[in-house]
């Protein structure tokens, strides 16, 4: 039986959240939810094509609006880790949440894609950041 090293570890579970995190990004930010929120959720209501986009500019915006101060954490702190766990916690809620919505729940949605969308970007950025460290 072979003893696994730290940077063993390291590797598996970022390989882990490498997988995990890329099937978030195909079926929730690219092919299932948008599909359900427009056809369930806006139940095919005109404009929900536009309502998507708007919302996944939204969360864009979002993450992007929070980057700056979760690394001004990062560097004063050096809590990489802690904050991509809670961002990814944060995600992962919103998105098990989401399985929840039904036709009409327009404002869940939108606060729950929000939180996960920018909960994953916000993570991903901070994931992103461990390759040098990983490698």
């Amino acid at each position: 039986m072979q003893v696994q090293t730290e940077a063993g570890d390291r590797r598996s579970a970022w390989y882990a959240y490498d997988v995990a995190s890329s099937s978030y990004a195909l079926m929730v930010a690219s092919v299932a939810f948008p599909v359900y929120f427009v056809s369930v959720v806006l139940e095919n209501a005109p404009g929900g094509q536009i309502a998507w986009a708007l919302l996944l500019a939204a969360s864009l915006i979002a993450a992007g609006l929070l980057s700056p101060l979760v690394g001004a954490l990062v560097d004063l702190g050096g809590r990489r880790r802690r904050l991509m766990g809670l961002f990814t916690a944060i995600s992962c809620a919103a998105t098990a949440a989401m399985t929840l919505l039904r036709p009409g729940d327009v404002w869940a949605a939108v606060i729950l894609f929000l939180l996960s969308q920018a909960g994953f970007l916000i993570a991903t950025s901070l994931y992103d950041s461990t390759v040098s460290k990983i490698a």
